[in-house]
């Protein structure tokens, strides 16, 4: 059978006694307690108050409580029936609640009241303990808005399963659900896209009770997957039980993805690394090389590792005439000053010269450049033709000096005995045109000569100008030519880009009219602008360029007379300035048709 439980009696005895002559033994730990004690009898008036109770509350002394309504000074009106319920029912009664102090400020209390039963078992007494609490719930209030507002997910589970017992906004939309209460009906477990992850974690937490940095893949509500960090503890009772675990889960979705692009991006860069034709050579501030390509060891015969973490300059590494250059340029770069590509001369294993183009790219820390990475190109045929060239071109320059000065001389006298036989031949003679044009020509090959021994000459630039110049000594050397020029006002003052060897173009092209437009040759040139291009248009009136050559007209060593350099060589002088030549269909009864397009000299 149940025990009978204790009933609070409707009306007390008349003759109730103290509370200090049922308790005389205990009177002075009650006085000394730290929480407020309020003893009442059955109707529930003060009987008793120790001092913690009147500081709590803000009386000035136990007279002005002694006597009172519970109700009024301890608990609120409103609580009484419940009260009574719980005595009645559990013999004692638990709860929290807010009241003010005498001097209004509004403070949180705990409060445990229970009946105090005298020697027979009847109820004598009821006494409670109040507790101030208010700092307590200021830190629950500070723990739950900090809880609310954090930037990064945080729970609390069950063991198991993993029941969800709590959960801030952040997590509800991490895993994308609409609230809360829609998230903590399900598992924790769920969330896991691999179960193997959450097995391991609960094999670390129950191992250690803390996981740190535990990574995982959790599926969101709307399926799509996330990477997660957790960092989380397990919480126990006093007898070491585990009640829950709780902590953080941070997305990592985007470090992770770039974590990958990272890896992705190191890897691809060493299969280039160790697949590059060129040599890429890693330098740090001290000069020693970091790293190095293999691909060195096919031209200059050494392993990576025989140059690895060694002074650059302290090895037979590039020709010591060109060491203190290299040497400079690399403090210049370490000074975060750009410099342009350089070209050395490397020192094979084997004490062969290769010639390599050195391009750096400044690596930056800080602000502050920590290393550099250099491609070497090889470039040691390049380097050989070109001072083949240069060889070349020297001997061109002093042949060309031997030619101007001893053709040249003998042009001049060419030319000046054509003159003298102008002089004295009669103007209606025959012999007369005979020797104007052999003066003529002779001026023609002097100019010529010019072009080849006067590079410091500035070349004629006004295309219109340039063209009547041409046409006219054209038609001096050839007195049955007829040559016309349309050009309108805009095009006058028209510069091109172009060089010396353009007149020789339009010469050409004149000449080519003589040897095959018949006994009167003429040609008529058109000029005009498009846009940043001038369009000249060459028509002759001879019988046209035979079908059988038009397509490969340009190529060398096509040609009807003669050698076939003529056109070929217009065409790489116009393509060497930017221009071009076409042949075009020609109008009706008309011979060749030549377009040639030059650009605009920009101002």
């Amino acid at each position: 059978m149940s025990p009978k439980k204790s009933k609070v009696p409707s009306k007390s005895s008349s003759k109730q006694p103290t509370f200090t002559s049922l308790e005389p033994t205990y009177e002075k730990v009650i006085a000394s307690s730290p929480s407020g004690i309020v003893v009442t009898d059955l109707k529930g008036n003060v009987t008793y108050v120790n001092q913690a109770f009147i500081d709590l509350i803000g009386y000035t002394d136990k007279g002005n409580v002694v006597g009172q309504s519970a109700m009024n000074i301890v608990f609120h009106e409103g609580l009484a029936p419940q009260i009574l319920t719980e005595l009645q029912e559990k013999g004692y009664y638990s709860g929290e609640y807010s009241r003010f102090r005498t001097d209004g400020t509004l403070i949180d209390v705990q409060i445990l009241a229970s009946l105090i039963t005298d020697e027979k078992g009847n109820p004598s007494h009821l006494m409670a303990t109040i507790t101030d609490i208010s700092k307590i719930k200021e830190a629950e209030v500070e723990y739950r808005s900090l809880f609310e507002s954090v930037p990064v997910g945080v729970f609390r589970t069950k063991p198991g399963v993993g029941e969800i017992l709590d959960v801030n906004p952040a997590l509800v939309n991490m895993l994308g659900y609409p609230d809360k209460d829609s998230l903590i009906k399900k598992n924790a477990s769920s969330f896991y896209v691999d179960p193997d992850a959450r097995h391991e974690w609960e094999r670390l937490i129950t191992q250690a009770g803390v996981v740190r940095g535990f990574e995982a893949q959790f599926r969101r509500l709307d399926g799509r997957i996330i990477w997660v960090r957790l960092n989380s503890r397990a919480v126990r009772n006093s007898k070491g039980v585990v009640i829950y675990y709780e902590g953080t889960i941070e997305d990592i979705t985007d470090r992770k993805h770039a974590q990958e692009a990272l890896a992705d991006s190191e890897e691809r860069y060493r299969l280039f690394f160790e697949n590059i034709t060129d040599v890429i050579i890693q330098i740090d501030s001290e000069l020693n090389i970091v790293d190095v390509s293999p691909s060195i060891e096919k031209h200059l015969g050494y392993h990576p590792d025989e140059l690895k973490g060694k002074s650059y300059p302290k090895l037979n590494l590039i020709a010591p005439e060109y060491l203190p250059r290299a040497i400079e340029n690399s403090k210049r770069l370490f000074s975060g000053e750009v410099v342009p590509p350089h070209e050395y001369p490397f020192i094979a294993k084997d004490g062969s010269r290769i010639w390599g183009e050195v391009s750096s790219t400044m690596v930056m820390r800080e602000g502050k450049v920590v290393a550099l990475y250099s491609l070497v190109r090889n470039i040691h045929d390049r380097k050989l033709a070109e001072m083949e060239l240069q060889n070349t071109n020297r001997d061109l320059e002093l042949y060309a000096s031997l030619l101007r000065h001893d053709l040249g001389n003998d042009l001049q006298v060419i030319f000046s005995t054509a003159e003298v036989a102008k002089m004295i031949t009669p103007p209606e003679s025959e012999l007369a045109e005979f020797n104007e044009a052999t003066g003529a020509a002779a001026e023609r090959m002097v100019r010529l000569l010019d072009v080849f021994g006067r590079p410091d000459k500035e070349a004629e630039r006004e295309i219109v100008a340039l063209l009547e110049r041409v046409a006219k000594q054209a038609m001096k050397t050839h007195k049955e030519l007829t040559i016309s020029i349309k050009a309108p006002a805009k095009t006058r003052n028209l510069r091109v880009i172009g060089g010396r060897l353009l007149p020789m173009v339009f010469d050409n092209i004149f000449r080519n009219a003589v040897q095959h437009a018949g006994p009167r040759p003429k040609v008529n040139v058109t000029v005009a602008q498009d846009q940043n291009r001038v369009n000249i248009k060459i028509i002759d009136n001879g019988s046209g360029v035979p079908k059988t050559l038009r397509a490969r007209l340009f190529e060398r060593g096509t040609s009807t007379t003669g050698s076939g350099l003529g056109l070929n060589l217009c065409k790489r002088v116009l393509e060497a300035y930017g221009g071009s030549i076409q042949l075009v269909k020609s109008p009706p009864n008309k011979g060749a048709a030549f377009r040639i397009e030059l650009q605009i000299e920009e101002h």
